[in-house]
């Protein structure tokens, strides 16, 4: 997962020609974390769509998520994990959120943005995909919340995905 995610960043900043955000090979730079469980919309295709229709597990693990960003327990559960591999949290320079539909919990990564940088304080990069048809909003706070907060240069990359139709939602 991680170093997929260092290739992947590696290889866009050489296709930019931009400064890469991964200085050593050796370790974690980049982490790549589910912050969303849920999507707003419904396509057919989708997994997490069909899970919804037979079981509540994927409700629970949503509702479980938004809890653990809203408490301190992600932070501490991403932590630990580092922890335990060896790895610092102070070498992670990019953050990569991802789920079903990251702004569902976009807010709750907003309001407490300065504990992430207390925990990561040399993220530079972050990243997300999103379809932006329910919450756009939260994306803008993010950003105005991220330009509050950081001191040095950061970088966000927004991918936009729209896989369904109109009568998806």
């Amino acid at each position: 997962c991680c170093n997929f995610l260092q290739y992947f960043v590696i290889n866009i900043r050489r296709k930019r020609n931009l400064k890469s955000y991964i200085k050593n090979p050796d370790h974690i730079e980049a982490l790549s974390v589910i912050t969303s469980c849920g999507c707003n919309l419904n396509c057919e295709y989708c997994h997490i769509a069909q899970a919804r229709e037979h079981n509540s597990n994927a409700i629970n693990l949503q509702k479980a998520t938004m809890q653990a960003l809203s408490d301190g327990t992600f932070l501490n559960n991403i932590k630990n994990v580092l922890c335990n591999i060896g790895e610092s949290p102070d070498a992670i320079t990019c953050l990569a959120f991802w789920g079903q539909e990251p702004t569902l919990t976009l807010h709750l990564i907003t309001e407490h943005l300065p504990e992430w940088f207390d925990l990561f304080p040399n993220w530079r990069y972050c990243m997300f995909s999103t379809n932006t048809i329910a919450h756009y909003d939260r994306i803008v706070d993010y950003i105005v919340a991220l330009d509050k907060n950081v001191t040095e240069p950061f970088s966000v990359d927004i991918q936009l995905s729209y896989d369904g139709d109109y009568g998806t939602d």
